[in-house]
């Protein structure tokens, strides 16, 4: 009698660990993977992506050894192909979510960051500059709607909520695109309108008429920076320890806004732009720290190299040598204004800025 009444109590056990097992596997919180996707690599007619690197690096960092975010990095500018390169960390991945007590919903969501100058072609759609995009020829500029594509090929992420974070508003004027106001947050906002892409939900990191702010002082993009930071937990605003979608667009909203008009002098604000209005759990908190920041100093000895050639380039008998060589001159200045340029654009053209 007493073995049987043990075998059953053990039997009871059994069945209440499995339980407990099975129902943690089905409700537990998975990691949610966040792919970045950032290009630097550009022609000199092309404005420097500033502090891209700076950026990609903030957001590994800040996530590194993290169980509820998990970010994966797309080779871009050195990959012979990018496409393979997308493709293949797309079929590794697997949505993840906080859970919160249902079977899959919540454990459906991945986040793509996507840091790359939009610019808008003859047709109206909005694009992103890759490396290899020629400045003048748009059907060398990417569609957005073709990365959502590739993306959509996915099985595994057809049907999962996609996150994209678009840090695409660098550029609000160059001419030597032929861009005397760039509207690629209109294109957006029209080009959703028009059609509404199942499952996408996009926070571009401007709005109409705006440019994204950089700052030495965070050592990065501002939009980046509290990217980091909401994903983090400081968008938790009614401490339920999870991040969902809404608060996140409302956090980047406040924190940028106040951040600009304080310290750039010039208003940005992100906004979302979703095909569905529903509220999206994006990830859990467990501990909560923000991101260490770190502000990018310029190296004295460029910035003495750019005094030094813009010195030179003032003693030259300026008006005689214009009408000599009106085209070398221009040619001077345009390649010292990049140099300029790229002085605050940050590691990853600092090879370029020595060449």
């Amino acid at each position: 009698m007493r073995t049987r009444f043990r075998l059953l109590l053990c039997g009871l056990a059994l069945v209440a660990m499995l339980t407990v097992f099975g129902t943690w596997i089905l409700f537990r919180p998975r990691s949610v993977p966040l792919v970045m996707f950032s290009v630097s690599r550009y022609s000199e007619t092309i404005d420097p992506n500033r502090l891209v690197a700076e950026d990609r690096d903030r957001l590994r960092d800040s996530f590194a050894g993290d169980s509820n975010l998990q970010m994966v990095d797309v080779t871009v500018d050195s990959q012979p192909d990018w496409r393979v390169s997308l493709d293949e960390v797309l079929n590794r991945l697997r949505p993840g979510g906080p859970g919160q007590g249902k079977l899959f919903p919540e454990n459906n969501v991945v986040l793509l960051y996507v840091n790359a100058h939009g610019v808008v072609n003859q047709q109206g759609q909005p694009c992103l500059l890759m490396s290899d995009s020629h400045p003048l020829n748009d059907s060398t500029w990417l569609p957005l709607r073709a990365l959502m594509k590739r993306v959509e090929r996915q099985e595994t992420l057809a049907a999962a909520h996609k996150v994209l974070i678009l840090e695409s508003g660098k550029i609000r004027q160059n001419w030597s695109l032929g861009i005397l106001d760039n509207l690629f947050c209109d294109a957006l906002q029209e080009d959703f309108a028009r059609q509404p892409p199942s499952g996408w939900h996009v926070i571009n990191a401007t709005r109409s008429g705006q440019q994204a702010q950089v700052s030495q002082e965070l050592g990065g993009s501002v939009f980046s920076y509290f990217v980091a930071q909401g994903l983090r937990g400081a968008a938790d605003l009614d401490d339920n320890r999870r991040v969902s979608l809404l608060e996140l667009d409302q956090y980047l909203e406040q924190q940028v806004y106040a951040w600009t008009t304080r310290y750039c002098g010039a208003a940005q604000k992100p906004c979302l732009i979703s095909s569905q209005a529903i509220e999206v759990d994006l990830t859990y908190v467990s501990t909560y720290a923000s991101p260490v920041v770190e502000p990018r100093e310029v190296s004295d000895s460029r910035v003495e190299t750019v005094n030094r050639i813009w010195s030179q380039f003032s003693r030259i008998d300026y008006q005689r040598t214009l009408r000599r060589v009106p085209k070398v001159v221009a040619q001077v200045q345009r390649r010292l204004g990049r140099l300029e340029d790229l002085l605050v654009s940050g590691g990853a053209y600092e090879n370029e800025f020595d060449a």
